[in-house]
């Protein structure tokens, strides 16, 4: 029966990686085919590996905590960093093995978007706007909470940004035309699920 597990693991058609504590500690033929990095080189070696900055790595760490906390799994479409330097999305699932410490040992899994899919290659303020929006952000949340415009508010009534109302209004502009450029490719309506 040890066998025909490993045999599964192994040959799973989506990529499976097992973490504690965030550093891979051992992933199956699939993921290393999916990142182009050999077993070795990933096992033992922190998940930083497969974000393409130290922000993006520390942002994501708490997206589903909280659902894993509650002994739930975790889902969403997330940029994917091979070994090469491209980025490819990819549908994530997570599973923590205890809930009262989520990171503590976590199954991972990873599952390549199809080819034939055509997805933007997204800024890394894009990256922050869509991340932001699936943490149910506004706009104006999200310019303030990136330092992209700044937040001084004068009463409750009435808010000053910190910047001239028509350069937040170009800003708003410009996260709705990206939103929109995506959600006809259907990526949105799953990140924000």
């Amino acid at each position: 029966m040890e066998n025909l597990t490993k045999l599964a693991f192994d040959s799973a058609p989506i990529g499976v990686v097992l973490t504690e504590n965030r550093i891979i500690r051992t992933c199956n033929t699939m993921f290393c085919d999916m990142t182009g990095f050999r077993m070795e080189e990933l096992v033992d070696q922190s998940c930083r590996i497969l974000y393409s900055s130290e922000a993006e790595f520390d942002r994501v760490r708490d997206i589903g905590i909280q659902a894993l906390s509650k002994g739930e799994p975790y889902s969403d479409l997330r940029l994917l960093l091979c070994s090469n330097g491209e980025v490819v999305w990819c549908r994530f699932r997570a599973n923590a093995l205890d809930r009262n410490d989520p990171l503590a040992c976590t199954v991972l899994t990873f599952a390549r978007i199809q080819e034939a899919v055509q997805f933007p290659t997204l800024t890394k303020r894009e990256r922050d706007v869509v991340l932001g929006l699936r943490s149910g952000r506004t706009s104006k949340h999200i310019a303030v909470f990136w330092g992209y415009v700044r937040a001084a508010p004068v009463s409750t009534s009435q808010r000053n940004w910190g910047c001239p109302l028509g350069q937040l209004r170009t800003y708003a502009r410009v996260c709705s035309k990206n939103f929109k450029r995506l959600q006809p490719m259907k990526l949105l309506p799953s990140l924000l699920v």
